[in-house]
């Protein structure tokens, strides 16, 4: 995963970054209200 982060240009980080922060608050939220499908996806 290093190597395809160090070929993304600025403007794809910034993307990923958003992606992987809703991902990371999507999950968040479900492990409150407890509709977590696999409860493993949160630790990784």
């Amino acid at each position: 995963m290093l190597k395809n982060l160090k070929d993304l240009t600025l403007e794809d980080m910034k993307a990923k970054r958003l992606t992987l922060k809703k991902e990371y608050m999507d999950l968040r939220f479900k492990t409150v209200v407890g509709h977590v499908e696999n409860p493993l996806k949160k630790e990784s």
